[in-house]
């Protein structure tokens, strides 16, 4: 990941296509050094172009290095020109950990909310449990009434027979 500090120190030269960065900026911006650039240029892991006899690395293939899924034209618009390009990349990184950061606080929300459904789940079963039991004595005793019952009406009715 690139250093913020490294970011800020680079100063962009002027040159004729201003979607270029040369290979010092681009090491600057990746965090690497200029011989790291070249080895990635020469492995065809970016692209880069000769003119005058120096190399250019492109806005773009920069980018599609920093963002393997970034698309000419993606939601921040055309690929940036090299004045205002560190503070565009600056405010993707703080995006970026700004997103993160909601990222880690939704996990924790979920992870909350699945102890708290665990935990409910875990007293509806202990409440269902007791419910059982207590119809369960319900009809025990209710079966002792209907026994003790009957006992009884029959001891009424041995007395007062005729």
């Amino acid at each position: 990941m690139p250093r913020q500090q490294d970011w800020q120190t680079v100063e962009c030269s002027v040159m004729s296509d201003d979607n270029f960065y040369t290979l010092e900026e681009s090491a600057a911006i990746l965090g690497v050094s200029r011989s790291d650039v070249e080895q990635m240029i020469h492995r065809k892991e970016l692209q880069s172009k000769q003119e005058g006899g120096h190399r250019k690395i492109p806005v773009d293939a920069l980018y599609r290095h920093l963002f393997p899924y970034y698309q000419p034209n993606d939601f921040f618009g055309d690929p940036p020109t090299t004045s205002g390009n560190h503070e565009k990349l600056i405010g993707l990184e703080e995006a970026t950990e700004t997103l993160r950061n909601e990222l880690q606080e939704a996990r924790s929300q979920a992870e909350f909310a699945s102890r708290r459904e665990r935990s409910i789940r875990e007293e509806r079963d202990q409440l269902l449990k007791k419910l059982e039991e207590e119809r369960e004595a319900r009809h025990q005793i209710q079966q002792e009434l209907d026994k003790s019952d009957s006992i009884w009406w029959r001891r009424i009715l041995k007395k007062t027979s005729w």
